[in-house]
């Protein structure tokens, strides 16, 4: 198909974790009947993160175990940049090097944490994030302070959202 490439099939893997399609995602998972333009590694790497922004802790935690710690270790990659950007400099300076954070799990669930409305999915996200990433509180709330300052929206956290991670 024509304008069919590998930016195309990581972008339908990303949007089918969100949306919870999972026969979608088996398909591009599943490289014995078809051929990709992408590795199947980018393309797991883009179901994590599509779960993740759907703010679905349950899921991220599944396809972290089916898909082994080499998915791990790219996406903790792309976390210790994310890290380094909101612990060392203003959001204006990186503005252009926003990319790269596209493959941050931090974030991914960051960013939608602004925009959904049902505090109890946020707080279970982020309780994983903690826990399971051993993400500490300051982190968190830099990163947040991170994504809304780039962000044009008028979206922000909710107050048990603050709460929790003040807490945590």
């Amino acid at each position: 198909i024509e304008g069919w490439d590998s930016t195309a099939e990581l972008n339908v893997c990303r949007i089918a974790a969100f949306f919870g399609h999972s026969t979608i995602i088996a398909r591009f998972l599943d490289d014995t009947h078809h051929q990709f333009n992408s590795t199947l590694q980018d393309r797991q790497e883009q179901v994590v993160l599509g779960a993740a922004e759907a703010l679905n802790p349950r899921d991220v935690m599944y396809c972290l175990d089916q898909f082994g710690p080499t998915i791990l270790s790219s996406l903790s990659k792309a976390d210790d940049y994310f890290v380094t950007v909101v612990t060392n400099a203003e959001a204006e300076e990186f503005a252009d090097l926003s990319p790269p954070l596209t493959k941050s799990l931090l974030y991914a669930v960051l960013h939608n944490v602004c925009l959904d409305s049902d505090g109890s999915k946020q707080l279970v996200i982020l309780g994983t994030l903690i826990e399971k990433f051993s993400f500490s509180d300051r982190i968190i709330l830099a990163g947040l302070c991170f994504v809304l300052s780039c962000d044009l929206s008028d979206h922000y956290p909710s107050a048990n959202v603050l709460n929790f991670i003040a807490a945590a």
